[in-house]
C-alpha cells in the first residue's frame, strides 16, 4: 500500500515540478523501523530528487519517529537538496553563557524556478524537554512565536511557510477512537487562536483527517496519505498543492485514492 502511494506520489511530482515538498512527520510508524521500511523510504527519496533535481525536500520527524535515526544522514541527504529536521539544535552562547535554541537550523531558504524566494521554518515535534515549560501548550507558543518573529526579522519581505508536527486545540478525531489522542495526550493539545503575526501558511502533522487549524484559513492539516483505523475508512487522503503568487495563497487538494478501500461488515 506505502509503495503504491509512492508511486502516485512520485507522479504527481513529476506533473507539477514543485518548488519544495514538505513532510510533516510521522515518516515511520514508530522508532525502530524495519529495514524494508527503510529502504522503501530512502529509494522513494532517490526517486524524487533524480526526476525533480531542483526540488527542494523538507522532513521533520513526528512524536512516532526516532529523532536521532532521522536525522543520521543529515549531511548526505542536504548534499541532494533533502534536509532532515528530527532534533531542536543548540549552541552556546557567551555572551549569557548558556546553551540556546540554534533558531537559524530551522529556517530553509527555498528559491523557485522564477527566482521568487520563500523560507520554510521546519519544526520537529517538540518534546517536553526542548518546551521547558510548566505549560506545554504556552511553551510551544512562545516557541513557534519566537521562531516566526525570528525567521521575518532574518527575512524580510520573504513568504513564510511553517511546518510543525503537533495537536492543535479543537482538532477533529475519528470518533470512537481516540488512538491520536493516546499517542500524545490531551495536556498537549496547542491553542494559537489571536496569533496576529503568524506565518503565511502553516501546514502541521500528526491528526489524520484534512481539516483547517483553529478554524484559520492559513493552518491546516493534510491528513495522512492512509486510513490508520476502520474508524478513518471514509476520510478523503492526499498532499495539499499550495501556490504563493503575488502574495496571495490557494491551497488545492490532489486526492489519492488507496490501494484497497476499507469496509465494515455487515454494512449499514
Amino acid at each position: 500500500e506505502h509503495r503504491h502511494f509512492f508511486r502516485w506520489l512520485l507522479n504527481c511530482v513529476i506533473e507539477e515540478q514543485p518548488d519544495a515538498l514538505l513532510v510533516a512527520g510521522d515518516v515511520f510508524d514508530n522508532g525502530n523501523p524495519s529495514a524494508a521500511a527503510q529502504s522503501a523510504y530512502y529509494e522513494l527519496l532517490a526517486d524524487m530528487t533524480k526526476v525533480c533535481p531542483d526540488m527542494q525536500i523538507v522532513i521533520i520527524a513526528g512524536n512516532h519517529d526516532s529523532a536521532n535515526r532521522l536525522e543520521a544522514p543529515r549531511v548526505l541527504l542536504s548534499r541532494h537538496r533533502v534536509e532532515v529536521r528530527g532534533n531542536v539544535r543548540r549552541v552556546w552562547n557567551p555572551e549569557t553563557e548558556g546553551w540556546q535554541v540554534d533558531w537559524e537550523d530551522l529556517m530553509i531558504p527555498v528559491t523557485g524556478k522564477g527566482g521568487d524566494r520563500m523560507i520554510v521554518v521546519a519544526v520537529p515535534y517538540l518534546r517536553s524537554d526542548v518546551v521547558q515549560n510548566g505549560c506545554y501548550s504556552e511553551g510551544v507558543n512562545n516557541f513557534l512565536r519566537n521562531l516566526t518573529e525570528r525567521a521575518r526579522a532574518l527575512y524580510p519581505g520573504c513568504p513564510l511557510v511553517m511546518m510543525a508536527h503537533m495537536y492543535a486545540k479543537g482538532a477533529e478525531i475519528a470518533p470512537k477512537d481516540a488512538s491520536e489522542k493516546i499517542v500524545v495526550g490531551g495536556q498537549e493539545e496547542v491553542n494559537m487562536e489571536g496569533w496576529e503575526n503568524h506565518p503565511d501558511y502553516f501546514t502541521c502533522g500528526h491528526i489524520h483527517k484534512r481539516q483547517r487549524v483553529w478554524g484559520t484559513g492559513w493552518a491546516r492539516y493534510t491528513g495522512s496519505v492512509l486510513p490508520m483505523s476502520f474508524a478513518e475508512k471514509d476520510y478523503t487522503h492526499g498532499v495539499d498543492l499550495v501556490l504563493m503568487e503575488d502574495g496571495k495563497l490557494s491551497v488545492e487538494q490532489k486526492v489519492y485514492t488507496p490501494q484497497h478501500k476499507l469496509r465494515v461488515l455487515p454494512e449499514g
